[in-house]
This record gives structure tokens, C-alpha cells and sequence, in this order.
């Protein structure tokens, strides 16, 4: 039977606390979780960078 791929995969990345606090600072100011906050500023990242991704695809 074919496995299905998930539709979101966990990724775990080491940062500095002071970052985190920061992330936490900003993603609450925007209403947002953590990881909804990593992932749109990931997605801002990728697209400057010329990689072309579905915000549909990636939320």
C-alpha cells in the first residue's frame, strides 16, 4: 500500500534564546503562533530569494 506524504512534517531547529524571545515578541504582536510566524517569514524568505512556493502549499 502506498504511503500517503503528511501534510506538514516537523522541523526542529537550535536557537539562541534571545532569538526565540524575539520570534515570540514579534508573532504575538502579529496574533500569531510561533510556528505560524517561522513559517511566514520562511515563505518571505524563499520568495526573495527567487524560490517560487503556494503560501496555500506551505500554511
Amino acid at each position: 500500500m502506498k504511503q500517503e506524504t503528511p501534510l506538514q512534517e516537523l522541523l526542529r531547529v537550535r536557537a539562541p534564546s534571545v532569538l526565540i524571545e524575539a520570534i515570540d515578541r514579534a508573532a504575538h504582536r502579529d496574533f500569531l503562533s510561533r510556528s505560524a510566524y517561522i513559517r511566514q517569514a520562511v515563505i518571505a524568505r524563499l520568495r526573495t530569494d527567487g524560490v517560487g512556493i503556494e503560501e496555500t502549499q506551505a500554511l
